[in-house]
């Protein structure tokens, strides 16, 4: 299944590149694109008469960072897509993923004042592979037990947004800043998907979704800001935060929160630093704060159709 979500994903982004080379040249200078893909690896070897201590380990990772963007006139269409995979193994052990992400977002806003726009958007959060809890306890050949708490679309989340969106007005340059913004989602629509009808026999929880049921319907209000800044040439500084409460809830406890950040900076033209970070909070999942952290040194390149400026 991973690979044919690979293989249907690069179709999907070639043919957008293909589609924008064939379109007239009064279309085509409306968008702006660009993909990061870069591959991680980390490994360690300590001999039997190394007395510092230390285990050998292997870790390989992918990523992938897409943006799209049509602009004309008052209106703007953007798309940004965020792929992470990773698996690690240890000594004695067999192998197992340490990073799982796709994130998928696309907004379309109308701006209707300087500072302000009216907008819809959608997002997509899932993960590729199935996640385990390992229990510690190992069998008779040595392999240790564990337990299939998640899977491709088990749990996945989706949201619909229509709102209003701020970004602020810059003065000097009498353009918007277009490294920040704030939007509220006057009317906010979560869905949470569960597609394995067996997950609640390990987690009785089953992510919020009523057991025998695999879909879970919410409707509240959103709140989203973030920005995306470059703080030098190759630098670059990506923070996200979203917040969703339903309205049938107004306890605290109740509010679902998310916050996104990755420091990225291609320190020679091939080689890539990746400091990611993402925190999360929903009680249907994990009744604590969930914390997630990597820090990645691999191979990356950048394909755009436009260049930052200096």
């Amino acid at each position: 299944m991973r690979k044919q979500l690979f293989i249907h994903l690069a179709t999907a982004l070639l043919c957008v590149r293909l589609s924008a080379q064939g379109a007239p040249k009064d279309s085509v200078k409306h968008w702006r694109w660009s993909a990061i893909p870069s591959i991680n690896l980390n490994q360690a070897y300590f001999s039997d008469s190394w007395t510092g201590g230390g285990i050998n380990s292997i870790a390989i990772a992918g990523n992938l960072d897409g943006f799209a963007a049509y602009m004309k006139n008052r209106w703007t269409w953007t798309s940004t897509l965020a792929l992470r995979y990773g698996i690690i193994r240890n000594k004695g052990q067999e192998w197992r993923k340490n990073l799982d992400i796709i994130d998928l977002a696309t907004k379309l806003d109308y701006k209707f004042a300087r500072s302000w726009r009216a907008f819809f958007s959608f997002n997509h959060l899932n993960q590729f592979a199935p996640g385990y809890r390992f229990l510690g306890v190992f069998d008779s050949s040595g392999r240790e037990q564990k337990t299939r708490i998640s899977s491709f679309c088990a749990p996945c989340y989706f949201m619909e947004n229509l709102g209003i969106e701020f970004r602020p007005w810059s003065q000097k340059d009498n353009q918007p800043i277009k490294w920040f913004y704030a939007n509220l989602g006057l009317l906010a629509m979560r869905q949470t998907l569960v597609i394995d009808t067996t997950l609640h026999q390990t987690v009785p929880e089953n992510y919020g979704v009523n057991v025998g049921k695999i879909l879970r319907n919410q409707l509240g209000f959103s709140l989203e800001f973030g920005f995306n800044k470059d703080l030098a040439k190759n630098v670059n500084l990506l923070f996200r935060y979203r917040l969703f409460n339903d309205h049938r809830s107004f306890k605290p406890q109740d509010v679902i929160h998310r916050a996104d950040l990755t420091f990225s900076a291609f320190v020679l033209k091939f080689l890539r630093v990746t400091l990611t970070g993402i925190m999360m909070y929903d009680i249907a999942m994990e009744k604590r704060v969930q914390w997630n952290q990597a820090l990645a040194l691999g191979i990356g390149y950048r394909f755009a159709n436009f260049k930052d400026k200096k």
